[in-house]
C-alpha cells in the first residue's frame, strides 16, 4: 500500500490525482482513516502533464476544467487540502490566476503553481510573472513550484522570494539527495 508509512514517519502529506470528485473524496477519507492524526494534508496533483494522465482528464488537464477542479477540492473534507497546478494548458491559455482563485473559494489551504504550461512539460523557462500574479490573487498560503532545475542553486532562483510566500522543492532532489545541503547553503546566502 502506498500509504503504509514507517513508524518513524510521524507527520505525512499524501498526494492524489484524479478527475472524479466522489472518487477523490472517497480515497481521501480512506487515507484519513488509515493515517489518523499522522495525516497533515492531502495534496491534489493538478499539474502532471504526462500524456497517460491528461488523457483521462487528470493532472494538468484539469486546467481546462476549472469548475471540476474546484469540485474536487470542495469534495475533500475533514483534512487540509492543497493543490499544485500549472500556468495554464498552453502558453496562450494561461489561467493560473483564475484557477487559483477558484481553488481558494473551494476551500484549498495552499496552492502551488508550476510556472510552465502543460504543453511545455518541463522545457523552457518558468513564467515568473504568472507566479507573482497568483501570489497576489490569493489570500491563502502560496508556494511556487518551478520544476526541472539542473543545479541546486537553479532550484532556488534568486528572485523566488520576491514572488512566493513559500517554496516547494522538485523531485530532482530524490535523485540528488546531496542537493539538500547545497541548497540550504545557497538559500542562506541569498538571504544575507
Amino acid at each position: 500500500a502506498l500509504t503504509d508509512p514507517a513508524e518513524e514517519e510521524a507527520v505525512l502529506a499524501v498526494q492524489l490525482f484524479g478527475s472524479e470528485p466522489d472518487c477523490m473524496a472517497h480515497q481521501a477519507a480512506r487515507i484519513a482513516k488509515r493515517l489518523g492524526d499522522r495525516l497533515a494534508l492531502i495534496d491534489v496533483n493538478m499539474g502532471c502533464p504526462v500524456r497517460k494522465v491528461v488523457r483521462r482528464g487528470e493532472g494538468s488537464a484539469l486546467m481546462q476544467t476549472p469548475k471540476l477542479a474546484a469540485d474536487i477540492i470542495r469534495s475533500i473534507v475533514d483534512v487540509p487540502v492543497t493543490a499544485k497546478f500549472r500556468s495554464g494548458w498552453t502558453n496562450e491559455e494561461k489561467n493560473a490566476v483564475d484557477f487559483a482563485k477558484r481553488l481558494e473559494q473551494a476551500g484549498a489551504s495552499l496552492v502551488s503553481v508550476h510556472g510552465r504550461s502543460a504543453r511545455q512539460m518541463y522545457r523552457g523557462n518558468a513564467d515568473w510573472d504568472v507566479i507573482a500574479q497568483v501570489k497576489e490573487a490569493v489570500a491563502i498560503q502560496y508556494a511556487d513550484y518551478d520544476k526541472n532545475p539542473s543545479t541546486p542553486t537553479e532550484e532556488l532562483n534568486p528572485s523566488w522570494h520576491m514572488y512566493s510566500r513559500g517554496y516547494t522543492l522538485s523531485d530532482v532532489f530524490a535523485e540528488n539527495p546531496d542537493w539538500f545541503a547545497m541548497s540550504y547553503k545557497s538559500f542562506c546566502g541569498l538571504l544575507q
